[in-house]
């Protein structure tokens, strides 16, 4: 995370803070998608983003990033990021 603090700070300009998720947001989500994503808050222009970090090199299908996405979105509903493998996906309301 400190990689993307540090991209968003440097290099777009924006002063951001990244810290990890709430206990009490994260216990909202399903015990598979707690242990599948490293998940953090991400403090933008006065706006939250919850980010999910996937922490292995276990392949998402765009299928199961959808099913998981509507999962999340049930339960949590700020602007959602996925980072994986270096690679964004990046996905808004």
């Amino acid at each position: 995370m400190i990689q993307l603090k540090n991209y968003i700070n440097e290099t777009i300009g924006i002063h951001c803070e990244v810290s990890p998720l709430s206990k009490n947001i994260l216990n909202q989500l399903p015990i598979y998608l707690r242990n599948a994503y490293g998940w953090y808050e991400l403090l933008m222009l006065n706006k939250k983003f919850v980010i999910a970090y996937a922490e292995t090199d276990d392949e998402f299908t765009i299928a199961a990033i959808d099913t998981q996405l509507a999962n999340i979105e049930e339960r949590i509903n700020p602007l959602f990021f996925v980072w994986t493998k270096g690679k964004p996906i990046i996905v808004n309301d």
